[in-house]
């Protein structure tokens, strides 16, 4: 159990609280994703091994975040900033997913969302006015 403490501090650094709650909410994540499944099949079985493989490119984040650190000799500055960032993420993920089974979500939260994720609440625009916009 020892070399796996040396080998998880090497990689992701010293212990913050910010690694588990990480942990925790990505399970949360995949778990309400599962539930969802069940509860409206017609979601692709597919998403769940792509849900998986992100969660996956997730941590490769961290841990490239924590080497940058090292090099840059702070004290898990960027790391903890992107782990930040990255619970807020499965934080709006979480609520989403509830959203979907038919969880009531207030109002205020899902205008929160809406504006963050830049969904429902903005259409695409079409070529021609992308250009318009860039013109005036």
């Amino acid at each position: 159990m020892l070399h796996l403490e040396t080998f998880t501090q090497w990689v992701l650094g010293p212990g913050h609280p910010t690694l588990p709650a990480l942990l925790i909410l990505m399970l949360l994540d995949v778990l309400t994703r599962t539930i969802v499944q069940s509860i409206r099949p017609r979601v692709r079985k597919e998403h769940f091994l792509r849900t998986l493989l992100k969660k996956i490119l997730l941590w490769l984040m961290v841990i490239a975040a924590h080497q940058v650190d090292l090099v840059l000799s702070q004290q898990q500055t960027l790391r903890n900033a992107v782990a930040y960032v990255l619970l807020g993420n499965e934080l709006f993920s979480i609520v989403e997913q509830m959203a979907k089974a038919g969880v009531p979500i207030p109002e205020p939260l899902r205008r929160a969302i809406q504006a963050l994720r830049g969904t429902e609440t903005e259409k695409p625009e079409k070529p021609e006015q992308a250009q318009e916009k860039t013109r005036a």
